[in-house]
């Protein structure tokens, strides 16, 4: 049996919402309907709040929990023209919590939407984005370089002699030293976007570790996989001539936040 109470909002976000893309750090997006609540009184469906900056939206909470996505600071909401970035995670206003309130910031359109159309790239050639609003001293920024192989979101890269990005492992000198974490798919030879330090999400993680699992353990140090090119493990490596290499932890079940540590050979 459906929910009454969800299906009461779909007349309520279709006549007062309107149409947006909820951009994921991990590059996945979904089609959905917000309501702004903009430098106001926030009443909505939670009562009163004070917004004194920024934006705030409303949205249903099941569009984003049935794609697989949690909102996180540092996602991104297109409503119209106009970018937003989350500032943090949402708030459950009313007590169902079916509607998340989510509050952002505006990204200046002149300079905070970096297009790759494509990027210029020439042999192992980077290209530096810097981050928007991005106070003095403090970056935010990712880089582009052309992938060596085929590289998936979440796969933990270094780049290797030849100026390309690739897969980092724990079972050689030459790969165990990871520059940072691949943000957005790519196939082999195309620019890839990487950073050095930031969390990043995906939906299914098995792939990337060597447990299998489809979601990561919140809160547990994650490893350089001496085994899946990339790849994690929550175990480190324990070979002799390996490297034990922390890379990370987990802040969600879909969510490593990457920091890479200094490699230890064992």
């Amino acid at each position: 049996m459906a929910d009454p109470f969800q299906a009461a909002l779909d007349p309520v976000f279709a006549i007062l919402g309107t149409p947006a893309t909820y951009i994921g750090i991990g590059g996945s997006t979904v089609p959905l309907r917000v309501i702004a609540r903009r430098n106001d009184l926030v009443t909505g469906f939670g009562g009163g709040d004070l917004v004194s900056d920024g934006a705030v939206f409303e949205l249903r909470a099941a569009d984003l929990t049935a794609a697989g996505i949690r909102p996180w600071a540092g996602d991104r909401l297109l409503v119209g023209d106009d970018l937003f970035e989350v500032q943090g995670a949402p708030v459950r206003r009313d007590p169902a919590r079916l509607v998340w309130t989510l509050e952002t910031v505006q990204i200046p359109a002149p300079t905070s939407y970096p297009q790759f159309d494509p990027p210029t790239i020439s042999g192992g050639a980077v290209e530096t984005v810097l981050g928007p609003n991005a106070p003095p001293g403090v970056w935010t920024g990712t880089y582009v370089t052309a992938a060596q192989v085929a590289l998936a979101v979440g796969q933990i890269v270094h780049v290797n002699a030849a100026g390309r990005l690739a897969p980092c492992r724990a079972d050689a000198a030459a790969t165990a030293d990871p520059a940072g974490v691949v943000l957005i798919g790519t196939p082999a030879g195309e620019p890839a976007r990487w950073a050095t330090e930031r969390p990043v999400e995906r939906a299914d993680w098995s792939a990337l570790l060597e447990s299998g699992a489809a979601t990561l353990v919140p809160g547990t140090d994650y490893f350089l996989s001496a085994r899946i090119a990339g790849g994690l493990t929550d175990m480190p490596p324990s070979a002799p001539g390996w490297w034990v290499v922390p890379v990370g932890f987990a802040v969600a079940p879909t969510v490593l936040h990457v920091q890479p540590g200094t490699p230890i050979q064992l």
